[in-house]
């Protein structure tokens, strides 16, 4: 495996729906970019919610399954780490939820290690690679979201 890096920090801000049919993101508001910023420490405050994307750019082979994992100091810190697989045929940064659960400031520092990522070889046929929202930066709705230009 290999372990991905800090790129950009974004927080999460208002109301948003997941339904069957219906899909509203909440606003994400760059607070730190790794290619503007350098590597200068970003405070993540108590009980709020963060998305990074990371500097790695991935194309994933259609027969390969990533399996994310956050790095321990985060949990030790009180910081919880919202991570899922990345399917084969993804492309594009991987994004990680985090989440400060702790009473005090987190501060993360831009280009720091956030996560581990584990490559798996599927064995058998892909009938359905990945070809969703995600990919590649689409986005089914017209909110500016994880852009690189803090707002």
């Amino acid at each position: 495996g290999i372990d991905v890096r800090v790129g950009s920090i974004y927080q999460i801000e208002g109301q948003s729906t997941l339904g069957i049919d219906k899909r509203i993101m909440p606003s994400y508001i760059c607070i730190g970019n790794y290619s503007e910023d350098g590597d200068k420490f970003i405070q993540l405050k108590p009980s709020k919610n963060y998305v990074i994307k990371t500097i790695e750019v991935f194309k994933i082979p259609n027969d390969i399954l990533c399996l994310i994992f956050p790095r321990s100091t985060l949990m030790r810190s009180g910081v919880y780490g919202n991570v899922s697989e990345c399917p084969p045929g993804y492309s594009g940064h991987f994004h990680i939820g985090i989440n400060n659960l702790n009473d005090s400031n987190f501060n993360l520092q831009l280009g720091s290690r956030i996560a581990h990522v584990i490559f798996s070889q599927i064995e058998g046929d892909i009938l359905n690679p990945y070809n969703g929202v995600w990919q590649e930066w689409k986005m089914m709705h017209e909110k500016p979201i994880l852009g690189d230009k803090p707002k």
